[in-house]
């Protein structure tokens, strides 16, 4: 056991060099005004509505080059998006939102029910509003007929841009600390804070974002400068590499470290494994106190591939809570496994209600076991050893003593045992075992809590390191390889085109070697979680070139949103058992996949 966990020590703290953080910037641009409003992109190019001349210039997001100007002439001209080739404006003198053509003209007004919508997004269902009408700031989504469908509440008293990355929404708060722009991701639903950066060069206006597909774009009105920065999910690897951000079912809580075929998560929550060959993967993601997943992801050559998968929790967590000396709250979600895990997560993946994240020292450190009561978890333990909060050691439990701690009991018929064990890391060594449940058969309520005598100032970029063990212990991650292909001949086409609106062309060859003359033929589109969003053709047929359409709809005839997706193409004879390349007897099955993007 001592040298397990001197493994995953060494491993889960080292940090690959090549990963960005959210917000760091990638490319800077000139900005064609001096008066600089909301962006937007159309799949190639970014588009700048300025604040003070009403126009809207085309960018090249190469150089920054003007492409092209439309001249809108909409005073209080605030937001802007794209939709179905036509540009979305929002007017904050008259509370619309405003269809333009490719010349500017209005060819419809839509009343929207915001005191000042500033910013405003497509988000492939519902246009997105940042509302900056005091004292209630939102973010509204609200349908093409106007009728408000939901909101949450902004964190902040000015919210200005608005983006939306296929399945969360940012937008900056220019009223940050310290007069420097914050910009916020935020959870489509529920509005929790995702994750958070100032705006670069210290920014106070930070008037407009877009997204790209990959990267943010922030129009700085203080500097006169347009950024693409690292956003959140998505990084750069050099190398072809499966790529992503895990998130798990709880929005706003943050999981640690999840370990991944040969390697682990990094500190900023990502996971990659080097040396993989082009192909469709399943990717089976079995973390301590989560259900198992597989996924289908595609890997092509020199690429990455965006993983963002719901992970289901097997038992109840234990939550890690730290306090600012300003009263702000901040959360970590932790999962048991009683194979003692040591994890190293950084404080910005920490979840609160506050608006600037540690912006003043801790002074109370919480620990709060999750779960027990009810018929089936009547009692839950948990056992934690080695807290470190940065570099300050938070409690190692050594010298047996929790004097210290303080312990709450919240809600009647709860207790809270505590005792020490002899810890399986280190000999001679012990570590505190907290058992906790409900007499009454209602959920457990309560926790220990450490209050600092010295203040401890910290930053998003510092770490929470622990030992946690609890449940039962679950396997790691495997990556199956891809399947094998059949005889060259065979081929699945780029659909065409691509990013299309509404409908996209999709071909194939069956090639007319091998055994079968006639064979099963599936084509399917998949979104990027692995789940089937519409099969194409289900069928049998005879070597040949076809080709099938796709108008952008699920099998219930739903439009899906905006976004990436894949197909994929399966040929061959099923029936039959499957040899390995070149041997004798049966068919091999082919498959081949391609992403395509649909941008409504």
């Amino acid at each position: 056991m001592k040298k397990r966990y001197l493994f995953l020590a060494i491993f889960m703290f080292s940090i690959p060099a090549a990963l960005a953080q959210p917000g760091t910037v990638l490319q800077t641009l000139n900005s064609p005004t001096n008066s600089l409003a909301d962006l937007a992109w159309d799949g190639t190019y970014l588009y700048l509505l300025g604040l003070a001349d009403h126009n809207i210039y085309q960018i090249d997001p190469a150089n920054g080059n003007v492409l092209g100007t439309v001249s809108t002439g909409l005073t209080g001209a605030l937001g802007l998006t794209f939709k179905d080739g036509y540009f979305w404006v929002s007017v904050v003198s008259d509370h619309t939102l405003k269809k333009l053509d490719a010349n500017g003209n209005v060819i419809q007004s839509l009343p929207i029910p915001a005191a000042q919508n500033i910013g405003v997004e497509w988000d492939g269902s519902a246009f997105r509003i940042a509302d900056s009408g005091a004292p209630d700031e939102k973010i509204l989504a609200v349908d093409t007929s106007g009728v408000l469908q939901s909101f949450f509440l902004f964190p902040g008293d000015s919210p200005f841009g608005l983006t939306w990355d296929g399945n969360t929404i940012w937008c900056a708060n220019n009223q940050g600390t310290g007069g420097v722009a914050t910009i916020y991701q935020f959870d489509p639903e529920a509005g929790a804070i995702i994750t958070s950066f100032p705006c670069p060069n210290s920014g106070s206006a930070a008037n407009g974002l877009a997204w790209d597909g990959q990267h943010l774009w922030i129009a700085d009105q203080t500097n006169h400068l347009i950024y693409r920065v690292e956003g959140n999910p998505i990084i750069t690897n050099p190398y072809g590499a499966a790529a992503g951000r895990i998130t798990d079912a709880l929005p706003g809580w943050g999981i640690g470290a999840i370990p991944l075929f040969d390697t682990e998560t990094d500190t900023g929550g990502y996971f990659f494994a080097d040396s993989l060959n082009p192909g469709v993967y399943g990717v089976t993601i079995a973390a301590a106190g989560f259900q198992t997943i597989v996924a289908q992801v595609e890997v092509q050559a020199n690429d990455t591939a965006a993983v963002n998968i719901p992970l289901d929790p097997i038992g109840g967590p234990l939550d890690i809570v730290l306090t600012e000396t300003d009263g702000d709250e901040w959360r970590l979600r932790a999962y048991r496994d009683t194979s003692w895990n040591g994890y190293e997560i950084p404080l910005g993946r920490f979840r609160g209600t506050g608006i600037d994240f540690l912006d003043t020292p801790v002074f109370q450190f919480t620990i709060e076991p999750i779960g027990g009561g009810g018929i089936n978890t009547m009692e839950v333990a948990d056992w934690i050893d080695n807290i470190f909060l940065g570099n300050v050691l938070i409690d190692d439990f050594e010298d047996q003593d929790i004097s210290d701690w303080e312990i709450i009991i919240a809600l009647n018929g709860s207790y809270l045992e505590t005792e020490f064990i002899a810890s399986p890391l280190l000999p001679n060594s012990v570590a505190l075992k907290l058992r906790h449940g409900n007499f009454m058969g209602a959920s457990f309520a309560g926790w220990m809590t450490k209050t600092f005598s010295i203040w401890i100032p910290l930053t998003p970029q510092d770490s929470v390191r622990f030992v946690l063990g609890g449940t039962p212990p679950y396997p790691l991650v495997d990556i199956a390889e891809p399947p094998s292909l059949l005889p060259q001949g065979f081929v699945l086409e780029q659909n065409y085109p691509n990013p299309f609106n509404p409908q996209t062309a999709i071909s194939y060859q069956l090639s007319p070697t091998g055994q079968a003359a006639v064979r099963h033929v599936e084509l399917a589109v998949y979104n990027l979680l692995g789940q089937k969003v519409r099969t194409l053709v289900q069928a049998r047929q005879p070597a040949g070139r076809y080709e099938v359409t796709w108008d952008g709809r699920d099998e219930t005839g739903r439009e899906m949103s905006s976004g990436v997706y894949i197909y994929r193409l399966k040929a061959g004879n099923p029936s039959t058992p499957r040899q390995t390349r070149g041997s004798a007897g049966s068919e091999q099955v082919f498959v081949q996949s391609r992403k395509m993007v649909l941008l409504r």
